[in-house]
């Protein structure tokens, strides 16, 4: 049985998105790049939220595997 009980996949919604840290010139001025969106929000049918959060981590690009303190990922069931 799944955990939500009833046995039935759900929908969910997810983006995953790379939002820098903030940075700063010497001279104080915001040089923090803007976010970029890595994976387009996409719909999966899963059991649980939990579910769907390990789908979408196992999406984030090699690239931003060593800057994971800096990756989003934005999740929404419906």
């Amino acid at each position: 049985m799944s955990a939500n009980g009833n046995g039935r996949s759900k929908l969910f919604e997810y983006a995953i998105i790379y939002q820098p840290k903030e940075r700063t010139d010497a001279n104080g001025n915001d040089t923090t790049p803007a976010a970029i969106l890595l994976i387009e929000p996409t719909r999966i049918l899963v059991r649980d939220e939990k579910e769907a959060g390990i789908q979408a981590a196992r999406r984030i690009p090699d690239e931003y595997l060593s800057k994971l303190d800096e990756v989003e990922i934005a999740l929404r069931p419906f």
